[in-house]
């Protein structure tokens, strides 16, 4: 009896089995209008304090605290954390954040201030990152920290680009559109995943690691690539191809459902996370009879977070063990 009831103390300091959290943030409309939400394992919790029409964009669960990255339409950039909105400093009109990291503390976002002006906020203070002079358009799409290093991923003009501590790398050369739209960094390794045109007919997905280009995609069908993540080495990328939401473990892809999208990935314990939806092609028409359904997927298992009473989008997603 004493050794059972060790273990199960053992167990529950030390968070033994493989009990999971799974967190995904993305958005509802509901009677003519856009609410942020949230759901944890399942359960969909509405962001309230937002001025209209918000975005649940990125999610990061820290020590059992919530950080939501939030676009919203009055274009303050800001993001929630277990309740309390947070207004980050912007000297412009339109300012957006758009992705979160979390490391003990310190709260890291990245987003626009202004158009044309990507920056980087740490703990509410702002820092430019710099773009060349003939670029237009230039625009962060994710942010990463390891260290005391810093690194934003986005396109700086055409070129997909990531910054290190401001330090601007570009990937691309600029011939083509191409946009980086994640990234994850692992020691000295730098993965980075984006998309953009080709010289074939069609989008392609491509992939660096440390600024070396690898196509995934040939370029025969319309993809794009969203969100990657490194485990044990591994290289998982999740998007969507066509009309069908992907993802790719080492370069070798693996559909998921028709009509969907796949828009954040996460791994734990070897198993594969991805949030997206399936996309009605009268999701975003008030009144329409079919509305896109919010879902993630576990291990290729689909999980519906929306019943279709309402169009509802999954944005990202964060998998914590235990609770």
């Amino acid at each position: 009896m004493k050794k059972i009831c060790l273990l199960l103390v053992c167990c529950f300091l030390f968070n033994c089995g493989n009990k999971t959290t799974v967190y995904v943030s993305g958005y509802e409309i509901y009677d003519y209008k856009v609410e942020a939400t949230y759901w944890k394992n399942g359960e969909g919790i509405i962001i309230k304090n937002t001025v209209k029409s918000p975005s649940a964009e990125s999610i990061f669960v820290s020590w059992e605290n919530i950080y939501i990255a939030l676009t919203d339409k009055d274009f303050k950039a800001k993001y929630w954390k277990n309740g309390e909105i947070i207004n980050l400093p912007a000297d412009n009109e339109y300012s957006l954040a758009l992705s979160i990291f979390v490391v003990g503390a310190d709260v890291y976002l990245t987003g626009i201030d202004g158009f044309n002006k990507p920056v980087y906020w740490k703990n509410n203070k702002k820092i430019v990152l710099p773009v060349c002079s003939e670029c237009d358009g230039s625009s962060p799409e994710a942010i990463y920290v390891l260290g005391n290093d810093i690194y934003v991923a986005g396109s700086d003009g055409c070129k997909a680009t990531y910054w290190k501590n401001a330090v601007p790398f570009h990937l691309t050369d600029g011939k083509y559109m191409h946009t980086a739209n994640s990234i994850f960094v692992v020691g000295n390794d730098v993965h980075i995943v984006g998309s953009g045109e080709g010289k074939g007919e069609f989008d392609v997905v491509k992939y660096w690691k440390n600024n070396k280009e690898i196509n995934i995609t040939d370029g025969s069908k319309w993809a794009v690539g969203n969100s990657i993540f490194v485990s044990n080495d591994d290289v998982y990328i999740a998007g969507h191809e066509e009309s069908k939401a992907k993802y790719w473990k080492n370069g070798k892809g693996i559909y998921l459902d028709e009509g969907t999208e796949a828009h954040s990935i996460f791994v734990l314990n070897n198993d594969v996370y991805i949030a997206g939806y399936y996309k009605s092609d009268s999701s975003y028409k008030f009144g329409s009879t079919e509305k896109s359904i919010a879902k993630y997927w576990k291990n290729g298992v689909a999980v519906n977070l929306t019943d279709g009473t309402r169009s509802a989008f999954a944005k990202s997603i964060f998998v914590v063990k235990g609770k």
